[in-house]
């Protein structure tokens, strides 16, 4: 199946591509014009900032997610490369809206004063409030340029020379057929998910090996990143970098430190898991490598249509509004799911605010993740389908709850799966996929989370090296991992492949993909309780994840993610599982 993408525009020579373009610039440049002429009109440039910036969000998401969908189904397309580097002029006006727009909500004294006088302005509280606040942490325009100045030559450099390294570093393995392959980091590490047992072995032995030869760069990369972020949130006045990152993602600390507190509850039946999964493999104890090896003899295979029918059918087992979308979004066409040469690899869902539909891309296989893919891919087609309901600036959701309908869609898919197996063997295939990937989720996530906070604290007392950094994720694993795996084939390197450390703007990258699994696997557990009736209040949940915090987002549905209650809940589920597990593999 190839997508249809005519519903954003027939072509690039389609004559309202080319009106969008020209509208967008014009727009932008006339609401920043707008708020400078009238920066003391509190309420006037309010009122037009939120009518413009509805305007301008949907031109952007037709101009941007067209251009990015075709180079997505082909990299090579000259046409879109072309728009793409057009489409600078239009980023370099949005960031100058952007500054114009923090400079004018840096000078209200009080913006709620200001939405209560004015109807209009009612429904964008919580996204102006938040602007509000943002705006406090921006500095004077010179200080903003040399910050900008500073990292095109600190962090974003450090980040391409982790790039450059990590993708083109190699080293030598083995194969099966006694071939030797001189290849790639990314490509050594695809390895320890094959078959053969002892390819795998060879694969981190060389997986080392890279690591070797790049550590030591690498570690100035890291620390010089991590350095740069303390000073920034220092001279923009957050209380860390961590605080940031849970402001930017809506996210709060209790939250945080009641998952935190649920998991660690929880790790001792993630070890019963790996115990067992050593035995399986062969192990006294599992090294860290083989977290991530397939176990059983159970497979499941589909065609395309198979994949189509069954994830269909499940979106129905949860409402007919969930499954006549799913039909829907397959029956014109709003997928691209065929392998080819020049597509893009992996799989991702762009929704798009301007058309009222999502598109996403697929590399179907015949396989069980293939068909689970869909599910989840699909789920955040309905997330989108349900915010197009809001306003445009009313739709953006940060990434913590990002995962929400995606994985909710998921175990609705995993848990029939496992209901149609066809034996103890399909049983344990479906339940070491489940098993394994929340593994990765809570404990692996747990342990990176570990290691990124103390690598921070440690950073302000001055520059790290390598072997700080390998101490540090040593230490991270054991805590996180407890005596689950082997301690001595631990992943010391493992600071050193995961790409969102080496981004300025990305600290505590990881903890929202934890919180994204919890929270839905909790959502579920409602469901299972109050069935029919959870279905009005998932939408609703849904619809609030772009104009309220996380928190009461949750609390608009009578859901309290600040207590450890709603996370055991949901690490219950994961138990059950292995409880499952350990019983079809005794």
């Amino acid at each position: 199946m190839k997508w249809d993408l005519s519903a954003y525009y027939k072509s690039f020579t389609d004559p309202k591509y080319k009106e969008d373009y020209d509208n967008i610039l014009k727009e932008i440049k006339n609401l920043s014009l707008f708020i400078n002429e009238n920066f003391d009109d509190k309420k006037k440039v309010l009122i037009k900032y939120v009518d413009k910036a509805n305007i301008i969000d949907n031109y952007a998401a037709r101009l941007f997610g067209y251009v990015s969908l075709n180079l997505s189904e082909n990299v090579n397309n000259k046409e879109a490369l072309a728009e793409k580097s057009k489409l600078i002029a239009v980023r370099r006006e949005f960031i100058e809206l952007g500054v114009s727009f923090d400079k004018f909500l840096k000078s209200i004294d009080d913006i709620n004063k200001i939405i209560d006088e004015e109807e209009a302005l009612k429904e964008y509280r919580f996204i102006l409030n938040e602007g509000c606040d943002n705006a406090k942490h921006s500095l004077s325009d010179d200080v903003e340029i040399a910050v900008a100045r500073i990292k095109e030559t600190g962090s974003y450099e450090w980040n391409r020379l982790h790039s450059n390294l990590t993708s083109k570093v190699t080293s030598k393995v083995e194969f099966s057929d006694g071939e030797v392959k001189e290849i790639n980091l990314p490509a050594i590490r695809n390895l320890q998910y094959e078959d053969d047992k002892e390819l795998r072995r060879k694969s981190f032995k060389a997986e080392e090996e890279c690591y070797d030869k790049i550590r030591d760069s690498i570690a100035m990369s890291l620390s010089s990143i991590k350095g740069e972020v303390i000073n920034e949130c220092e001279l923009r006045g957050y209380e860390s970098p961590l605080a940031k990152t849970l402001i930017d993602s809506r996210f709060d600390k209790e939250i945080l430190d009641a998952m935190w507190s649920s998991v660690r509850k929880y790790l001792p039946d993630f070890v019963k898991y790996f115990k067992r999964k050593a035995k399986l493999l062969g192990y006294d104890k599992l090294p860290y490598y083989e977290t991530f090896a397939p176990v059983g003899k159970g497979s499941i295979t589909y065609t395309f249509d198979e994949a189509k029918d069954f994830v269909i059918k499940q979106y129905y087992s949860f409402s007919d509004k969930l499954g006549d979308f799913a039909k829907h979004a397959f029956e014109n066409n709003w997928l691209d799911t065929e392998p080819r040469e020049g597509k893009v690899g992996g799989a991702f869902c762009s929704s798009c605010s301007a058309i009222k539909e999502s598109r996403v891309l697929a590399n179907f296989g015949g396989t069980f993740d293939s068909m689970i893919t869909f599910a989840h891919e699909l789920g955040h087609a309905y997330h989108g389908r349900v915010i197009f309901q809001e306003e445009p600036i009313n739709q953006d959701y940060t990434m913590p709850i990002a995962e929400t309908a995606s994985i909710f869609a998921e175990t609705i898919t995993y848990n029939a799966a496992l209901k149609d197996a066809k034996n103890d063997d399909e049983k344990v295939f479906i339940l070491e996929n489940i098993i394994s990937g929340a593994a990765q989720t809570v404990v692996d996530i747990y342990s990176r989370f570990l290691f990124e906070d103390e690598v921070f604290r440690r950073r302000k007392d001055g520059a790290l090296d390598a072997d700080d950094f390998d101490e540090i994720m040593m230490n991270a694993q054991k805590e996180a991992f407890k005596d689950g795996l082997d301690p001595e084939k631990l992943n010391k390197g493992m600071w050193i492949c995961k790409s969102h450390y080496y981004s300025s703007g990305l600290g505590y990258y990881n903890f929202p993909y934890c919180f994204g699994l919890l929270f839905a696997r909790g959502l579920y557990s409602i469901y299972k309780k109050e069935g029919d009736a959870f279905i009005e209040k998932y939408d609703t949940l849904l619809r609030n994840t772009g104009k309220m915090s996380i928190k009461d987002c949750c609390k608009s549905v009578g859901i309290d993610v600040t207590k450890e209650e709603f996370f055991d809940a949901s690490l219950e589920t994961i138990k059950k599982e292995i409880d499952e597990f350990l019983k079809l593999t005794e």
